[in-house]
């Protein structure tokens, strides 16, 4: 028989175990299909508010307390039910997090893991004869679990500054605990897919690994297949756009991989979406009883691209450290992108449409990595499907993040299980780009004053010292890793390299000095780089409508109020002292409008696309070729949202824009210009570049020009540059210019000017494109003489089938914002590819939108910023 599936999704009901329990929850409901979770399931039958609204989290800290049982009842199919040689497997993709199931009454599981499979052989427990099997899983307060691990082991230095001791001995999403960016809500629950598996064979692994030639003109895919059962025959096909390109017949061996090699010429590559297609390949397997057997007992596909991979560390001889970058398909790639944290704190709320969404965002805004962060989970598959097919590259932490994680021989078994199990279901994807151990770990001992001996790289030395974790880190890991996934990358931790584990001139750097630590101003970022920023960001409140939330239902959200040390906009700002910090950098660098939630919400988004833009600007700058790659990359902390919240996020937890996510996209769009004002004893330069990340050289005019902020009067106009050739794959410094020298004559370090650089492809009498147009205040910016224009010109146009909004002001403005008012329905439905950006005097600037049509103009408003004055 073929193999076969029977889900057990619906029919469940749940309790609470204890008698300390609401009331409604002692006796039996129903719940929700899984995947779910209690929240979810507490949430259908109204037993709790919802946690996300206004101050109800700390309403439903109950739940997390209490223990919960679930319960279903199933049957099992006649013939399969008789027939001896049909294996019948009841299968837990996810148990979050202890766990114990009994079936008919027997206790079948013990689980103490949320990020592993389970499978249990039922086949001896269910019922022979007609009638129902019971089917019950308990689950324990997971923090009381694990402050007891915690108890037997007082021997070893638990040590975190984010959440609490117990969650370093419990392997369960650690963000369930609580984060700087996201609630306390200890769930629990059949957070995946359960199913009763029946076979008499089947695929337990189908795996490949990719060799390509230096040219990249040939692949050779060697495929291993495991199988288990009666089946001795397998046939693997290679498939690309519906054709066979390849078959192979393999004899299944018992309990160990058989193995066999497809070889393709010129094979079609998967590229990231900035260097090329993502062609994928369907692997397929079937199994048989025998080679004349026809009848097939299992199928498995694994969609496969063919890429290679390269982490690249040399020493640079025109400055110390060694640089740290990545090389896809033997092209150098500058890794823009961002962090990605689980989507929602009850994950069974995220669905492929969903996750097709977020990654889709981040491709639209030009980004090419994301990090799936340490303190989440090893995401569903849809993410990473989504990745491969959109061409995002992922470096992938394993579940570490912040602590100082056990290494005695249990833990260690747990997390061998564990790795084990994800690599095998995650590697077959081409857009798993690292492999790392760990988020912060090495930066725990270093702030807490815990010594150890990091040359000490003895195994069982280390196992002994403060820091034994790093066994795990810098011994098993990379063990497995070599051994299962070994085409990619492994690193030890993130942020890791030089003598303090966040070197700006070896490996990665998080870069907090701006926002934590010192919190240095964001314009200091030219000179906090590092050879890979894998973390830096800035705080910004959602968007209106997500902000609303934050608030009781009744709320009136009148003006007036100080919403900056409004209650319950500090309730949803889960940093320690984030709002204070937020309220500093605002008034540090913009007249601050605290008085207006929408006001206080564009100050605050304004800042964060301010420094987000002068990051990459600065960064990308360093990205300068022939073995000078200074920046090999910078990841945004944060890609998105869990709940509600004021965060670092680009985009809030309901998919809507901050400003700063169309500061990426300018940012990191394949040719760019900069400009920045160096100020020095009390004169000032211009230095402009320009930064070209495709695989052409282009050839460009560079124009730099002047107009007075308030009274938008052109002041100077410079050809720096005619016919300039950019290269390939690298940024070009364009010159200095000195502002006296030219005759430009102004006060107060040209407060009072606004330069524009503009990089144009095509001469004049051709059809020209201007590549790029970047725009540069004076900062801070509040120093600036804003004025409100006399008249600001709005206006839908269509063209060529698609619809605009064109703006034109007398004066220069500086994040002009359009919005749409009315319903959230109407409001989400308008995308735009452009906003939140700068306009210069007389200027006509075409954004080009789509859920508009023209004459819609009485549905659109317009924020900038205001002067202080």
């Amino acid at each position: 028989m073929a193999r076969t599936i029977i889900a057990l999704k619906d029919g469940w009901e749940f309790r609470a175990k204890s008698t300390s329990a609401p009331e409604g929850t002692r006796s039996w409901s129903p719940a929700q299909p899984i995947p779910s979770t209690v929240h979810q399931d507490l949430l259908a039958i109204n037993a709790i508010p919802d946690p996300f609204l206004a101050k109800n989290e700390a309403e439903v800290q109950w739940v997390g307390e209490q223990a919960w049982t679930y319960r279903k009842n199933f049957t099992v199919p006649h013939d399969a039910r008789r027939d001896l040689n049909v294996q019948k497997h009841l299968v837990f993709e996810g148990l979050d997090t202890y766990a114990t199931v009994w079936l008919n009454g027997k206790e079948i599981l013990k689980s103490e893991n949320m990020f592993v499979t389970h499978r249990i052989d039922v086949s001896d427990v269910l019922l022979d004869h007609e009638g129902s099997n019971l089917l019950e899983v308990a689950f324990d307060n997971a923090e009381q679990k694990g402050d007891e691990e915690v108890a037997q082991h007082p021997n070893h230095v638990w040590g975190t500054f984010n959440s609490g001791e117990a969650r370093l001995a419990t392997r369960k999403a650690q963000y369930h605990y609580g984060w700087d960016w996201g609630p306390k809500l200890m769930t629990c629950g059949l957070w995946k897919p359960a199913y009763l598996e029946l076979f008499q064979s089947r695929i337990s692994d189908l795996s490949a690994q990719v060799s390509l030639s230096p040219n990249l003109q040939e692949a050779d895919i060697h495929v291993a297949l495991e199988a288990s059962g009666r089946a001795s025959h397998a046939v693997i096909e290679l498939q690309h756009e519906g054709t066979t390109l390849a078959s192979k017949s393999v004899q299944i061996k018992p309990k160990q991989a058989s193995n066999t090699t497809i070889s393709v010429k010129q094979p079609k590559l998967w590229w990231p979406h900035t260097f090329g297609e993502q062609h994928m390949y369907n692997l397929k397997a079937t199994i048989y009883a025998s080679e004349d057997d026809k009848i097939t007992h299992d199928t498995t596909t694994r969609r496969i691209g063919l890429r290679k991979i390269e982490l690249v560390q040399h020493p640079f001889s025109e400055q110390e450290g060694t640089s740290f970058y990545f090389k896809v398909n033997n092209i150098p790639i500058f890794s823009a992108g961002s962090n990605w944290i689980p989507g929602h704190s009850f994950l069974p709320q995220m669905t492929p449409s969903t996750y097709q969404k977020w990654v889709l965002a981040a491709k639209e805004s030009n980004q090419v990595m994301i990090r799936a962060w340490g303190g989440g989970v090893y995401e569903d598959e849809s993410f990473y499907d989504a990745c491969d097919e959109q061409g995002i590259l992922v470096w992938q932490d394993f579940m570490f993040a912040c602590g100082m994680f056990p290494a005695y021989k249990s833990f260690l078994d747990k997390i061998e299980v564990e790795v084990r199990d994800n690599l095998r279901k995650l590697r077959h994807h081409p857009c798993v780009a690292l492999w790392c151990a760990n988020n912060e770990d090495y930066v725990i001992p270093l702030l807490s004053g815990i010594e150890y001996d990091a040359e000490d790289k003895d195994p069982e030395s280390i196992l002994k010292s403060t820091f034994p974790a790093r066994y795990t880190y810098e011994h098993l890991l990379p063990k497995l890793c070599k051994e299962l996934v070994p085409d990619t990358p492994y690193w030890p931790g993130s942020p890791f390299g030089g003598s303090m584990c966040n070197s700006p001139t070896e490996g990665d750097i998080h870069q907090w000095h701006v926002w934590h630590l010192e919190k240095f101003p964001y314009q200091d970022f030219p000179r906090l780089s590092g050879r890979f920023v894998s973390e830096f960001g800035m705080q910004a409140m959602p968007s209106l409508r997500t902000a609303q939330e934050f608030f009781p239902a009744d709320d009136k959200l009148l003006d007036g109020r100080d919403y900056s040390e409004d209650e319950f906009v500090q309730y949803h700002n889960k940093c320690g002292g984030g709002a204070e910090t937020l309220h500093k950098y605002c008034e540090d660098n913009l007249p601050l409008e605290k008085h207006s939630l929408s006001k206080y919400i564009y100050c605050t988004q304004l800042l964060q696309s301010e420094t987000v833009a002068t990051a990459f600007r600065s960064w990308k700058r360093l990205w300068r070729g022939n073995d000078r790659d200074f920046c090999g990359g910078a990841l945004i902390w944060q890609l998105n949202d869990c709940y509600p919240v004021t965060s670092w996020s680009l985009i809030d937890s309901n998919l809507r824009p901050k400003m700063s996510f169309w500061a990426t996209k300018r940012e990191n769009k394949p040719i760019t210009a900069g400009l920045q004002r160096v100020h020095n004893h009390g004169n000032t330069h211009i230095e402009v570049w320009a930064v070209n990340t495709t695989l052409r050289v282009v050839t460009v005019d560079v124009q730099v020009r002047a107009w007075n902020v308030a009274g938008g009067k052109a002041l100077w106009s410079r050809t720096l540059h005619s016919g300039l050739r950019l290269p390939s794959n690298q940024s070009l410094e364009l010159g200095v210019i000195d502002p006296n020298v030219v005759g430009l004559k102004s006060s107060q370090h040209y407060k009072d000017v606004v330069f524009v650089v503009d990089l144009i492809e095509g001469r004049s009498g051709e059809d020209s494109i201007t590549l790029d147009h970047t725009i540069n205040f004076h900062e801070p910016l509040k120093e600036v003489s804003f004025v409100r224009p006399t008249e600001l010109q709005v206006k839908i146009v269509s063209a060529r089938g698609d619809t605009f909004v064109e703006l034109k002001s007398p004066c220069a403005l500086k994040g002009v914002l359009l919005e749409v008012t009315g319903p959230d329905t109407v409001a989400d439905e308008v995308t735009w590819d452009d906003n939140g950006f700068d306009t210069l005097p007389d200027q006509v600037l075409r954004a080009k939108v789509s859920g508009l049509r023209v004459g819609n103009e009485d549905k659109l408003k317009a924020e900038y910023m205001k002067s202080s004055s």
